[in-house]
């Protein structure tokens, strides 16, 4: 009875186990897709247009509300809560070269891993939202 226990208690831990490298999988997938989409603006306009669309989306999206926002900065309020599942959101604008600049998106919750939406694939959201704001102007 007990070497029965044992395997059984092994498969289960076996079980998760898989489970644990799948989720991995995925948000490294989502990760790497926020990665590839990270979007760029030239210009003084498209600037503009994709600092609007990165404003709007964050002020949709956040769990919190916003509380710094400039030419160069998003930022919602942080979560103080460990065991908080809503999303915090910091946006900045860097340049990367002369003339291009990059509108970078991190996002996370208290939890760390149990966010109401996977923070790599929000990521990609936003980088997908933005990006269009500049076909938009």
């Amino acid at each position: 009875m007990r070497l029965r226990e044992l395997i059984l208690m092994l498969a289960a831990a076996a079980v998760v186990c898989g489970c644990k490298v799948v989720a991995r999988q995925e948000v490294t997938k989502a990760q790497l897709a926020a990665d590839r989409t990270v979007p760029t603006c030239q210009s003084d306009a498209e600037c503009k247009a994709m600092w609007d669309a990165a404003q709007r989306w964050v002020s949709d999206h956040a769990g919190y509300r916003i509380e710094t926002s400039s030419d160069e900065l998003i930022a919602t309020e942080t979560p103080l809560d460990k065991t908080e599942t809503r999303l915090a959101i910091s946006v900045s604008k860097e340049q990367d070269r002369p003339g291009v600049y990059k509108i970078l998106v991190t996002i996370w919750c208290g939890t760390g891993n149990n966010c109401d939406i996977n923070p790599a694939e929000a990521a990609y959201r936003f980088n997908q939202a933005v990006a269009a704001a500049a076909s938009q102007k």
